[in-house]
C-alpha cells in the first residue's frame, strides 16, 4: 500500500487532489488519526498556540500557551456515548503480543487521579448534518491558515472555502448551510496546501517529493523501529518548533500489524507539562502527527487542537480502573466489536490484555475520559499470520455513573 492511500483512508472526505499520485482504488488500513482520540474544546489553552485560537470562559479568541480555566465542580448530567466508528468496521488492533501496542500514553495503571475535567463539544451536530463540522468562522479559519503559513515560511497564493451549501443537496438550518466546514489554502515553495477544518484541525500537505530528511533518520510506515522513530521525531519537533509551539515536546509512536504481520507505524508529538492531568489531555486532544510519503520524506503534518472547539463545564469524579473493569465484564461498555468475535460470545477477565485512560473527541456531544480496554478476540475468526493476535477495543466511561445521562 502506498502512503498516499494510507493518508486518504485517514482523513476521510478530503479532496483527492491534495494527495499526489493517488491510485484509484483505496484499500482498508487502520491508522490512528483519531485514535488518540481513540483513537472532532474551550476554556483551555491551545497547545499549538503559535497560531490556533483559544476560546475561554469569559473572553474571546486570543493566543496563549497557558493551559488554564477557572476550575469548578461539574454538576450537569453528561451524555456518555462515544463514537466507535461502526460504519468503518470494528476497532481492532493486531499484534503478536500486547506489549507491541505501547503508545506513549502518560496515564499508567499506577496513576492516582480522582477527578478529571469534562468539555462540551461546541462543534457537535450529532447525526443531523452528515458529519459537516461547522464551528470556527471563515475569518478564524483564514487566520489559522495565515499564521500556519507564517510559521513555516511560506506564502498563501489562493484560498478555496468549502461551504456546506455547496457540498450537499440536503437542506439544513441557514447557519449550517452558510457555514464553512473547511478551507484549502494553496501555497508557494514546498508546501502544496494548508487544509483547515471547522474544529481547528490543520493539515500541511507538501508537494509530491515531500521534505527530505537527513539520511541518518528513518521515516517510513513499515521499516522504522521505535528507537529510530523517536530519534526522527526529536529531529522533526525541533525543526518545526515554530509551528508546534511546544515548550517540552514529547514524542510517541504507535505500531500495529496488518493481517500478514507487517508492522505499520505512526508518528506523534504532544506538549509535556509535568502535570499528569494536563498531559493526559494534551496526549489525547492537542498533538501533532508527522506522516511520511513513499520515499521516506515528510509528506503531511497534522495539527490537532480540539481545545479550540470545546467549552470546559467542570471537573467530575471518576471511577477506578477496577470498577470500570467490573462494568466491562457486566456488559456496560461502548464498542464497535460484535459479540460474535468474542470468545464464547462474552468478555472474560482472562481476555483483557490492557487498559488505558484516554479522552475522545470524535464527534461526540461531550469530550470526556474513558477507560479503553483491549480484549483478545477469537483469533480463529480472522485470516491472520501465524501467532498473530487481534485485540478488540471496548470503552467504559470514566466519569462517575451518577453524572451520566444514560447509566444503563
Amino acid at each position: 500500500m502506498k502512503n498516499s492511500e494510507i493518508l486518504l483512508d485517514a482523513v476521510g472526505d478530503i479532496s483527492e487532489e491534495l494527495i499526489p499520485e493517488l491510485s484509484e482504488k483505496k484499500k482498508n488500513h487502520k491508522i490512528l488519526r483519531t485514535a488518540f482520540v481513540s483513537v472532532g474544546v474551550c476554556a483551555a489553552v491551545v497547545a499549538c498556540a503559535v497560531f490556533l485560537p483559544k476560546i475561554i470562559i469569559k473572553e474571546n479568541l486570543h493566543n496563549t500557551q497557558t493551559f488554564e480555566w477557572e476550575k469548578k465542580t461539574g454538576s450537569e448530567n453528561i451524555n456518555p456515548k462515544i463514537s466507535t466508528g461502526e460504519t468503518m468496521g470494528f476497532e481492532g488492533m493486531m499484534a503478536y503480543d500486547i506489549s507491541e501496542l505501547e503508545n506513549g500514553n502518560p496515564w499508567t495503571e499506577n496513576t492516582e487521579i480522582t477527578e478529571l475535567p469534562v468539555f462540551r463539544n461546541l462543534s457537535y451536530t450529532g447525526d443531523a448534518y452528515d458529519g459537516f463540522v461547522v464551528y470556527l468562522t471563515e475569518e478564524q479559519m483564514k487566520n489559522i491558515a495565515k499564521k500556519t503559513a507564517e510559521s513555516i515560511n511560506t506564502e498563501i497564493t489562493e484560498i478555496t472555502v468549502n461551504r456546506v451549501k455547496d457540498s450537499t443537496d440536503r437542506i439544513y438550518p441557514n447557519e449550517i448551510m452558510n457555514g464553512v466546514y473547511s478551507l484549502e489554502a494553496k501555497c508557494s515553495s514546498d508546501v502544496y496546501c494548508i487544509f483547515v477544518e471547522g474544529d481547528g484541525t490543520v493539515g500541511i500537505w507538501y508537494n509530491d517529493e515531500g521534505i527530505k530528511l537527513p539520511d541518518k533518520y528513518s521515516f517510513t510506515y513499515e521499516n522504522t523501529t521505535e528507537p529510530q522513530a523517536k530519534t526522527t521525531l526529536d529531529y522533526l519537533s525541533k525543526k518545526y518548533n515554530s509551528l508546534l509551539g511546544y515548550d517540552n515536546p514529547v514524542s510517541f509512536t504507535f505500531a500495529d500489524r496488518t493481517y500478514g504481520g507487517t508492522a505499520t507505524r505512526s508518528f506523534y508529538v504532544y506538549n509535556g507539562t509535568g502535570d499528569i492531568t494536563q498531559d493526559i489531555l494534551n496526549y489525547s486532544l492537542s498533538y501533532a502527527e508527522f506522516a511520511p510519503n513513499d520515499d521516506g520524506c515528510l509528506g503531511v503534518i497534522w495539527i490537532y487542537n480540539h481545545y479550540s472547539s470545546c467549552e470546559y463545564i467542570g471537573d467530575y469524579p471518576i471511577i477506578s480502573k477496577d470498577d470500570a473493569q467490573k462494568l466491562l465484564l457486566d456488559g456496560h461498555y461502548y464498542s464497535s466489536v460484535s459479540n460474535d468475535y468474542l470468545k464464547e460470545d462474552k468478555i472474560s477477565e482472562n481476555d483483557i490484555a490492557k487498559v488505558e485512560l484516554i479522552y475522545s473527541h470524535n464527534g461526540e456531544e461531550y469530550c470526556q475520559p474513558y477507560y479503553k480496554f483491549y480484549v483478545e478476540l477469537n483469533n480463529a475468526d480472522f485470516n491472520m499470520a501465524e501467532n498473530l493476535r487481534n485485540f478488540g477495543v471496548f470503552y467504559v466511561p470514566a466519569v462517575d455513573r451518577k453524572y451520566l445521562s444514560d447509566n444503563n
